[in-house]
């Protein structure tokens, strides 16, 4: 079998042993393209199966894998604004309660591990309240 590309005089100049090589080659490489063929053609297939969904297919909601959740309609946004507070929304917080101790808590040593801490004379870094609850007697 001579390849098409190889003009009919070189073909003919080439020796037989190059020849036969030449030809067993082309047979082979003509198999591989029309298996590459077959090949694709099932890799699309299983992939358009393996897409699959309820939404795309007579298929029940429960077959869906778990890992996919459930379909997103474009519909679920309203007026198209971001979830949570605004820009420009005042803030709500839960006012500090007067204080009835105030204990200062001061490290003993740096996290670098230096022992002569100065003073603060800013305001502090943290306040924390906590608020106890009296407790509950049951009357049965």
């Amino acid at each position: 079998m001579k390849p098409d590309s190889l003009p009919q005089e070189i073909w003919n100049a080439t020796p037989e042993f190059a020849r036969r090589v030449i030809s067993e080659q082309a047979e082979a490489i003509a198999l591989l393209v029309q298996q590459t063929k077959r090949l694709a053609a099932r890799v699309e297939q299983l992939e358009a199966q393996l897409n699959k969904n309820s939404g795309n297919s007579s298929k029940p909601p429960s077959s869906d894998p778990p890992y996919q959740g459930p379909a997103k309609s474009k519909k679920s946004k309203k007026g198209g604004k971001k979830r949570g507070g605004q820009k420009g929304h005042k803030g709500h917080r839960q006012a500090l309660m007067p204080p009835t101790r105030i204990m200062d808590v001061k490290p003993d040593q740096c996290s670098c591990g230096s022992r002569h801490l100065e003073p603060c004379k800013d305001a502090p870094f943290y306040i924390h309240q906590v608020v106890e609850l009296p407790e509950i007697v049951m009357d049965v």
